[in-house]
């Protein structure tokens, strides 16, 4: 509960630093250059500070890094020849997991480790079978080097992107790299002071609500429970007069004849699985085996563990398979139908 309302008070403090920022641009709006990074390394300015004369003045102009103004929105284009460019398709169900994807496969993807390269991606075709991701990146000291000549730049924002041709076109595709330091607008203090005081008082008050509200709550709870005993109780007297129909006893001796053992399904597991394959969790729910781990074959799992002494069928990945970062195996995720026991003949 408290962090449900923290979360909502954050998502106020948010709104108001976003209008607050708002109403700074309009007041004092930035200047956006965009820069093309030729392939002899020189920078060349492709728009005017006005948005509205760019329109009509699409030539490039070689730039003066003195001139170009220190409150600036910079938009870079680098040169795509000093970027590997890589294609990866995946399944459509990892598109919520494309960039945990690509950051796990960028040292088997290009030459750098994910600590010394420089990279971006992005969708370059979309179809029923699946993403093509176009990935490129670059050495990040090489980069820097590139850049040397505009790091002395303290401006507003700055954004790198380069540009590929695939055979679906151009992709202009972001870097997830940032080599410049930013220069932060100036805000009144009073404003600001006014600002901080007032999320102060709301987290205050919004945890002194949320504690009277628990503690409402759990009386609730403790009243509902017992009133649930009174009822379990009451239910359990009246289907015993009813002989065994309905008896909870006999319910309960029906799932010990039907259900697996948990004991069986680990025996099971433990003969399907091979050695190189390492579980870290395992969780039975509504006959349903989930189970999550490393292993170095992970294709052939779903096919062993349908194969476990009968005790499962219809086994599946229930999320795209990572690579673990820093080790030789694949992290997966993988459930299955237990099979019922046959209820012996009475």
């Amino acid at each position: 509960m408290i962090s449900g309302i923290s979360k909502y008070v954050q998502q106020g403090i948010d709104s108001v630093a976003e209008g607050i920022a708002a109403l700074l641009a309009l007041v004092h709006p930035a200047r956006r250059i965009q820069l093309i990074q030729q392939s002899d390394g020189q920078f060349q300015l492709s728009t005017s500070f006005s948005p509205l004369k760019a329109r009509h003045n699409h030539q490039s102009q070689p730039v003066s890094i003195a001139n170009l103004p220190a409150d600036a929105d910079l938009a870079i284009r680098c040169d795509a020849g000093r970027f590997l460019s890589r294609s990866l398709v995946l399944p459509s169900g990892a598109r919520s997991f494309l960039d945990g994807i690509v950051r796990s496969q960028i040292d088997r993807l290009t030459p750098w480790s994910l600590d010394d390269a420089a990279f971006g991606w992005a969708i370059s075709e979309d179809t029923s079978r699946g993403v093509i991701v176009c990935i490129v990146a670059a050495e990040k000291s090489g980069l820097l080097a590139s850049l040397s000549p505009l790091r002395a730049l303290k401006v507003q924002s700055a954004v790198l992107s380069v540009q590929v041709q695939t055979n679906e076109g151009v992709v202009d595709i972001p870097l997830d790299f940032q080599p410049f330091a930013m220069e932060r607008r100036a805000t009144p203090r009073r404003l600001v002071v006014q600002i901080a005081l007032l999320a102060i008082f709301s987290v205050i008050i919004g945890q002194i609500v949320a504690f009277i509200m628990q503690m409402n709550l759990d009386q609730t709870l403790v009243t509902l429970q017992a009133q649930e005993a009174t009822l379990r109780e009451a239910a359990i007297t009246a289907k015993s007069r009813q002989g065994d129909k309905g008896d909870p006893v006999a319910a309960s001796s029906y799932r010990k004849r039907t259900e697996r053992p948990v004991s069986e399904i680990l025996n099971a597991l433990a003969k399907a699985l091979p050695d190189t394959t390492f579980l870290s969790a395992i969780d039975i729910e509504n006959g349903v085996l989930h189970i999550e781990g490393v292993s170095t074959d992970v294709t052939a799992l779903p096919e062993l563990v349908d194969g476990a002494d009968g005790l499962f069928e219809k086994a599946a990945f229930t999320a795209p398979t990572v690579r673990q970062r820093g080790g030789t195996g694949d992290v997966f995720r993988l459930d299955a139908r237990i099979t019922p026991k046959a209820e012996a003949p009475k």
